[in-house]
């Protein structure tokens, strides 16, 4: 599922995690020390980011319950049952 955003006269699709922090109405330091990351600019780029890193997936699915399918589908599909189908290769 894909939700978008409206700003400045265009559409911006949200990712999971924004659509997380937004639904919760956490900021992205309050997001930040839910997860246990520090650095709110991170969070942030993680909130706006097409593709979060997969250990940052990972973060936010032990810390927050986000499915990994949501994250980061291509990573994670509900037909694995959440295990890994590509190892992830990024860095947060």
């Amino acid at each position: 599922m894909v939700d978008f955003c409206f700003v400045s006269d265009t559409f911006i699709a949200m990712n999971a995690l924004e659509r997380f922090r937004t639904d919760h109405g956490l900021t992205f330091e309050a997001l930040g020390k839910k997860a246990g990351v520090k650095q709110r600019g991170t969070v942030f780029r993680h909130c706006q980011a097409g593709k979060i890193p997969g250990d940052a997936a990972l973060l936010y699915h032990a810390k927050l319950g986000i499915p990994l399918e949501d994250l980061r589908p291509d990573l994670w599909t509900p037909a694995t049952g959440g295990t890994t189908i590509n190892q992830p290769q990024d860095a947060a």
